[in-house]
């Protein structure tokens, strides 16, 4: 018993040594168990190989059914995690078809677990869409969690560059990315973050039309900008496509947040509390 202990920890052993992936390091315990359950079968009572191996062909039934059990469990306990979640996804986009990968599992494990979230959420935020106007202050640490969190597609809009009087503030940017765009930095980061997101870049300002044709494709909007036009073009478009926004401003030691969601009909928009001459 101690000499195939010592046999599997050395395969194991060489294995991590020579970065076998893990799973083929399963197989050759595998093969190692067969093998002895072949020579308590094979060979007779009190063969000094069987006797080396344990000498009793139950003993190792047992174990093979033990560890046999403990995978099957985790095999079911990693489909149930893919599978859970709440009836209706949060972000009220369709989950694809496709299941997550060993990775994302591994990643997101803590979200799934949750019920508000579940296997179902997960996929939803995969499958969304989120625009970020605004690479700044505000939008520096929306990108990040947004990447960490594992939206699968987000879009930075912004047409300014890196400078290092931004860094005190704007975690997305490095002292080495001074002088980039801040979207194509911000990208870099949120990547570094989760390889797995899918990034555009805008580095122009947007005008209507453009505002036209990418906001209905998205599942949120989140306008971390720092101009009234640029929000009140934002809030039309949000408004008009049904799209729910997310507006943000910080100036000194004070900020605010508000969501405004139109797809209640009743629901107040942005130009709500702000008229094209109201500036406070």
């Amino acid at each position: 018993m101690i000499m195939v202990a010592a046999m599997a920890a050395v395969l194991w052993g060489t294995g991590m040594a020579m970065r076998t992936p893990k799973r083929d390091r399963w197989i050759m315990i595998g093969l190692l168990l067969v093998i002895v359950m072949a020579i308590q079968i094979l060979l007779p009572d009190r063969h000094p190989l069987r006797e080396a191996t344990g000498g009793d062909v139950r003993l190792w039934g047992l174990i093979i059914a033990f560890c046999t059990i403990i995978w099957g469990y985790r095999k079911l306990l990693t489909t149930l995690r893919a599978k859970a979640g709440p009836g209706v996804s949060p972000v009220h986009v369709a989950p694809k078809d496709g299941s997550f990968s060993e990775t994302e599992l591994n990643r997101y494990a803590r979200h799934i677990m949750l019920r508000e979230i579940g296997g179902v959420g997960q996929k939803a935020l995969r499958d969304a869409r989120v625009l970020v106007i605004g690479a700044g202050g505000l939008g520096s640490p929306a990108a990040l969690y947004l990447a960490a969190a594992g939206v699968g597609r987000l879009s930075f809009a912004d047409f300014d560059t890196v400078e290092i009087s931004n860094l005190k503030r704007q975690i997305a940017h490095t002292t080495e990315r001074v002088g980039e765009l801040k979207t194509e930095s911000a990208k870099k980061a949120c990547l570094d973050i989760n390889p797995n997101c899918s990034i555009q870049t805008i580095d122009y300002a947007l005008d209507e039309e453009d505002l036209e044709s990418i906001i209905p494709t998205c599942a949120v909007v989140l306008d971390c900008s720092d101009n009234f036009p640029t929000r009140f073009a934002v809030n039309a478009a949000c408004a008009k496509h049904q799209v729910p926004l997310v507006s943000g401003a910080a100036i000194r030691f004070d900020g605010q947040i508000s969501v405004y969601d139109s797809r209640d009909k009743d629901a107040p928009c942005y130009r709500c509390l702000y008229t094209e001459g109201d500036n406070s």
